[in-house]
């Protein structure tokens, strides 16, 4: 039996037929002038290295290559390749509005669309098989561009405001540090200063860490979830409200956290 690993399989049976030029299944085999540096906020990242995970976010594409792939599935080479493009963008799993093949997602107008990030990157996908056309963006934030590929896709959607990082001192990130309580639930949540830097600490959830926005209101790295501060006539945090796990979630705050050194 002939054993291969991931990559050799990705290269021998993808990238060489398709001519993906540009795609590289290990980081260090990147040139180091095509390789971006990644942004969390305004935070350097490092590229994440994969093993056993490796399917899930090791591949290294450019724009270019990622909208020659996307031309692909439009154009349908022959042989093997055509039977496993086909394969993989049928529908394998339905509910209610939810299509999903192998490794894609698709619409009700047969759309197919991936899209992924790690720490400090994010890239998207789409193609129309009725318009014939590709979409692709990727870029070296956590910020999201799906918005704007969706709009290229379909003018008719309108590109939604982005949420810029914004510039926050120390000082101003320890006004809201502090433990919160959610009343219905009595769920808490923690508001720490980690290194110079805001965390939320929640518990059975990965800590993540915030990313000021202005306007007393943050968002989550890698997950489409914000902050919203509450404040007092004082200008004291009273509380903050969680978007983007299902309805909002309310909290009040209940006690001052110390600042975090050691983590």
């Amino acid at each position: 039996i002939e054993s291969n690993s991931y990559s050799q399989l990705i290269t021998e049976k993808i990238l060489q037929p398709l001519n993906l030029t540009e795609t590289y299944m290990q980081l260090n085999d990147v040139p180091t002038s095509q390789l971006a540096q990644g942004y969390m906020g305004n935070k350097l990242t490092q590229a994440w290295q994969f093993k056993a995970l490796a399917g899930a976010g090791s591949i290294r594409s450019s724009i270019n290559d990622l909208l020659t792939y996307g031309v692909a599935y439009l154009t349908q080479p022959e042989g093997n390749m055509k039977a496993a493009m086909a394969l993989a963008t049928q529908t394998h799993y339905q509910e209610n509005k939810l299509r999903v093949g192998l490794g894609w997602h698709i619409n009700s107008n047969g759309i197919i669309w991936h899209n992924g990030a790690t720490a400090g990157f994010s890239s998207i996908i789409m193609i129309d098989p009725k318009q014939q056309k590709v979409v692709a963006g990727i870029t070296n934030r956590n910020d999201n561009v799906e918005d704007l590929v969706v709009h290229l896709m379909n003018p008719e959607y309108p590109i939604k405001e982005n949420d810029f990082p914004v510039d926050i001192s120390i000082e101003q990130s320890k006004n809201y540090i502090g433990s919160f309580e959610q009343a219905d639930t009595g769920q808490v949540t923690r508001i720490k200063l980690i290194k110079d830097r805001l965390f939320m600490e929640t518990p059975k959830q990965p800590k993540y860490g915030l990313t000021y926005i202005g306007n007393d209101t943050f968002k989550l790295n890698l997950v489409a979830v914000k902050l919203k501060f509450n404040k007092n006539n004082s200008d004291e945090v009273v509380g903050l409200e969680l978007h983007g796990w299902g309805k909002p979630q309310k909290y009040t705050k209940t006690s001052s956290l110390a600042i975090d050194k050691t983590d």
